[in-house]
C-alpha cells in the first residue's frame, strides 16, 4: 500500500510540473523550458514501466544544472528513505488487519512492487482489484491509509 502512495506521488509531481497544482519540484525550477517539458514527458508516458521511467529520469536529470541536479538526488535520497520507513509502518499496521484485508493488501502490493509493468496497466490491475474488495475489507485498508497518511 505505501508503494500506492509513492506512485501517486509521481504522478502528483507530473501534474505539479504540469501548473495544475500549486507549485512544482524546486529541480523544475529556473531550467529550459524544453528540458521542464522532457521531464513532465517521461512522467505521464503510462507506457512507461517503472523501471523505463526511473532510467529515463536519471538520465534526464544527468542534463540539469549543478544546483537542480542536488535538490534532485536529495529529494530521490528522501523518498528512498521515505519508502524504507513507510514500508515498516505499513507492515506494522497490515499485521493487525483480518485475513481478508492482508490478502487484498499483498495483492495491491504485488501489482504496484512490479516494476516490469507499465504504470498505466499497473494503475488499471489497481483499479479493478480496488473495485472487487468487499466494504468490510475496503473500509479496514482505508483505514490504514489514513494512518499511514496521518
Amino acid at each position: 500500500m505505501y508503494k500506492v502512495l509513492a506512485l501517486v506521488a509521481v504522478f502528483g509531481c507530473a501534474v505539479l510540473a504540469q501548473g495544475q497544482g500549486e507549485q512544482e519540484p524546486p529541480f523544475l525550477t529556473g531550467i529550459p523550458a524544453a528540458l521542464k517539458q522532457e521531464f513532465i514527458t517521461i512522467q505521464n508516458n503510462g507506457q512507461l514501466s517503472d523501471n523505463q521511467a526511473d532510467a529515463q529520469t536519471k538520465a534526464w536529470a544527468k542534463k540539469l544544472p549543478a544546483a537542480q541536479k542536488k535538490q534532485f538526488d536529495d529529494i530521490e535520497s528522501k523518498g528512498a528513505a521515505a519508502e524504507k520507513e513507510g514500508r515498516a509502518k505499513q507492515a506494522a499496521a497490515i499485521a493487525k488487519l483480518s485475513a481478508a484485508a492482508k490478502g487484498f493488501d499483498a495483492k495491491l502490493q504485488a501489482i504496484a512492487d512490479n516494476k516490469d509493468l507499465p504504470r498505466a496497466k499497473k494503475g488499471e490491475q489497481m483499479e479493478a482489484l480496488q473495485k472487487s474488495i468487499p466494504a468490510n475489507v475496503g473500509a479496514e485498508l482505508q483505514g490504514v491509509f489514513q494512518q499511514l497518511q496521518g
